[in-house]
């Protein structure tokens, strides 16, 4: 049914909608004319060493294992997809036409983000890799036809993700904001969509005829203004991009989603929206009981797990450690080599043996999912009735996802499961007696110099100074809900100003003289306001409860400085706060969550009611001084108020009129909003 719909797709656009330029100039083997008529079709050109070929399961089709050694034109392929080996769909007749062990220049496409196609299967080059007179020619020969291609300039041409919209029907409108904002409904409402004015429709004029072709959608909508409407796309397929919109029934066994997905000419206008089914294993590495709720993480996120275990098969492991967050990489820099490394702390056969890779949950920020947790691969633990996972997780940096891991040696990691049960049969006096006794918080100051408006770094350690193995609360967010004690220069206590977090409580074993680092890099300044010079005085409150053992403490004398964006921001909006209101402030990123120092989003959060826990009044503002840093489906959700001097201002707010009737002239005045 996919093949049948994209054979679909393509005979309407390159029937209806391409006007190639057709010279004949011959240039090697391929000839100019050729190469524009590819390139405009959405093709890529690369040089590929052939590895095998196979008959696909139960199927009369073949496919090719092939190495990329070279992307000439890559077209809509990304790093991600040209590392290791790829299966390259050959069609039914094409099974002797490559040899493996030879080198050919060819064509393929990326149909979905896990499935490549070769095209235009008669023209194809075999090529000497050391003859690079040969390559070069080639390469001269692709990079002039592609320069005078339309779809290089669509490809190059940035798309606005807040276009200006024509008058739309408002139940389309709704459905759009529905479909970007709430991903698990996507099935239903990609349905709605397509039975909508903004798809296109059979062409039934020619009732008997064999081929089957589409009316253009009622309203014709620009590539910017679709995107606008949807979202970013999980694929770029040459003029084609196209959403996931939902897995076909429930279970890990489902093996079909629904794909929604837009054609445009060379004008950028939607010629073709069309629904339809594919298999879920070309659309993503991710598998859940329902991959809804990750749908925009696909063929995003996957392809990062997909790398790393390739690159642990080709036993690269420069390229597995380029997979990994910074705190991986910089663990690995103790080692000798990033081989040592990976040997030492990464189950290596298990995690190559992986074919998916099952999203367990995630935590987000800012409208976006910034974390994804996986289940692991199990250990070789000695009892089997102990859980052996080890534990792994995609994370955020910008629009690039990284793995991130305990760096921990496997057989102190196996050591600490197999003592976690025996020790949680211990009495609870026995448990405060050993962890009173035996561990004690370090807090090491890592900045050179303490000054108003820079980040105050810390590293806060935790080290088991006994001889017996230790049990103790794992919050995996230590460094949240006031953990900080800050006495200012008068004796007085700073105060948190950041908000709060609900965190999950779990159980691990520190072992005899073993170090933990809590946390590394923590910016105390995200979370506390120090606005003036003089000494201070800073201590770690302690990992299990307030009431525990604290860090030794560290005094400092705090030079002066110019206030930081976020310091700026809340001082101006706490002198216009009314009586009875509270304020928190939160950055992000920081070195709390991402590893990066930049004000670049400053979320200020005003309460003004509260019943319980349910808030009933507030206004929640956002200060981005970089637009790109916000994800733009959580940007259209705010009302935007202007611009400031430390950045674009965004709020949202719930009935704060009631209690304080001017507070958008206030905020406007305090800020500077223009």
């Amino acid at each position: 049914m996919k093949r049948y719909c994209l054979s679909a797709l393509l005979t309407f656009y390159f029937t209806f909608a391409t006007n190639v330029p057709a010279k004949n100039l011959k240039v090697g083997v391929f000839q100019e004319s050729l190469l524009v008529d590819t390139f405009e079709k959405g093709r890529s050109l690369v040089i590929a060493k052939i590895d095998s070929v196979h008959k696909e399961k139960d199927t009369k089709f073949y496919a090719y294992k092939v190495e990329i050694v070279r992307t000439i034109i890559p077209g809509d392929l990304t790093e991600d997809d040209t590392y290791g080996l790829l299966n390259l769909f050959a069609g039914a007749s094409y099974g002797n036409a490559l040899t493996p062990g030879r080198a050919y220049a060819l064509f393929m496409t990326k149909d979905c983000p896990f499935y490549y196609s070769w095209a235009n299967r008669d023209d194809k080059l075999q090529v000497n890799l050391s003859n690079k007179r040969q390559v070069q020619t080639l390469v001269r020969a692709a990079n002039a036809a592609y320069a005078k291609t339309v779809i290089r300039r669509f490809r190059q041409r940035n798309i606005n993700e807040r276009a200006k919209l024509p008058p739309l029907p408002s139940d389309i409108i709704s459905l759009c904001e529905e479909f970007r904002h709430n991903p698990p409904k996507r099935a239903k409402i990609g349905k709605q969509l397509y039975e909508s004015d903004l798809s296109s429709r059979l062409d039934e004029s020619k009732p008997f005829s064999s081929t089957i072709s589409y009316l253009p959608p009622k309203i014709p909508l620009t590539r910017s203004q679709i995107v606008t409407l949807l979202g970013k796309p999980n694929l770029k397929s040459g003029w084609t991009y196209s959403w996931l919109i939902g897995q076909i029934g429930k279970g890990f066994g489902a093996k079909k989603v629904n794909v929604l997905s837009a054609t445009f000419d060379k004008n950028e206008i939607a010629i073709l929206v069309v629904y339809w089914q594919g298999e879920k294993s070309e659309w993503t590495k991710l598998t859940a009981y329902n991959i809804d709720s990750y749908l925009d993480l696909c063929g995003w996120a996957d392809p990062a797990l997909q790398k790393f275990r390739r690159s642990l098969i080709n036993e690269d492991w420069d390229t597995a450690l380029s997979c990994c967050s910074k705190t991986v990489r910089a663990r690995a820099e103790e080692y000798d080599s990033a081989q040592a490394f990976f040997k030492e702390v990464v189950p290596i056969r298990q995690v190559t043996e992986l074919s998916e890779f099952r999203a367990r949950g995630y935590s987000g920020r800012a409208g976006r999912i910034v974390r994804l947790r996986v289940d692991g691969p199990w250990l070789d633990v000695p009892d089997e009735q102990i859980s052996g996972e080890w534990e792994w997780s995609l994370t955020r940096y910008g629009d690039r996802w990284f793995l991130d891991f305990e760096t921990l040696p496997l057989d102190m990691l196996i050591k600490k499961k197999t003592l976690l049960p025996k020790l949680l049969k211990e009495a609870a006096e026995t448990r405060r007696t050993k962890f009173d006794r035996g561990i004690e918080y370090k807090l090491i100051p890592l900045s050179e110099d303490f000054a108003v408006g820079r980040p105050m770094l810390f590293r806060i350690n935790m080290v088991n100074v006994s001889d017996l193995s230790v049990l103790f609360m794992d919050t995996r967010s230590v460094m949240v809900n006031d953990p900080m004690a800050v006495i200012g220069p008068n004796g007085e206590d700073i105060k948190y100003v950041d908000t709060s977090y609900q965190i999950a409580v779990g159980h691990e074993v520190i072992l005899p003289g073993e170090t933990i680092t809590l946390a590394d890099n923590y910016d105390v300044t995200s979370q506390y306001g120090i606005v003036k010079p003089g000494r201070y005085t800073f201590q770690f409150k302690g990992a299990s409860g307030r009431n525990s053992k604290r860090s030794n403490t560290f005094e400092v004398e705090v030079k002066e400085g110019e206030l930081s964006a976020a310091d700026s921001v809340f001082a101006s909006i706490l002198s216009v706060l009314p009586k009875g209101w509270t304020a928190t402030r939160r950055l992000a990123p920081t070195k709390l969550f991402s590893g990066d120092r930049a004000d670049t989003f400053i979320n200020v959060h005003l309460i003004g009611k509260r019943t319980g826990k349910l808030i009933n009044v507030d206004i929640s503002l956002a200060i981005a001084k970089d637009v790109s840093s916000l994800d733009h489906q959580y940007v259209n959700k705010l009302q935007v108020w202007g611009k400031c001097r430390w950045g674009h201002v965004y709020a949202r707010v719930r009935d704060a009129e009631l209690l304080w009737p001017d507070y958008r002239e206030q905020i406007v005045k305090a800020l500077e909003i223009e």
